[in-house]
């Protein structure tokens, strides 16, 4: 199993070399706050940038498995391993 950190995995075309994807996402509003407090930006600024990017759902539709970020950490630690655990499993076979 390899786990790979690409924002543009899917753009890229990048997403094809992988047996399966794990997408990674949040509700949109947590999204911007995100980026603003990540990188200083102004809510005008977060926007742009998020909106030049393939929304969520479009990328949420490649993916073989889903990880949704806008609850606890504890729930995406949970849901993290319980994928984790399943594709070990499926490698197993």
């Amino acid at each position: 199993i390899a786990v790979v950190d690409a924002a543009l995995m899917i753009e890229s075309g990048g997403y094809k070399r992988f047996d399966q994807l794990i997408v990674v996402w949040c509700e949109p509003d947590l999204q911007l706050e995100r980026l603003m407090s990540r990188d200083g930006l102004s809510k005008a600024d977060a926007g742009k940038r998020i909106g030049s990017q393939m929304s969520q759902d479009e990328k949420k539709a490649f993916a073989d498995h889903l990880i949704d970020t806008s609850q606890t950490f504890e729930g995406t630690r949970r849901r993290t391993t319980e994928i984790f655990d399943r594709l070990i499993a499926s490698k197993k076979r």
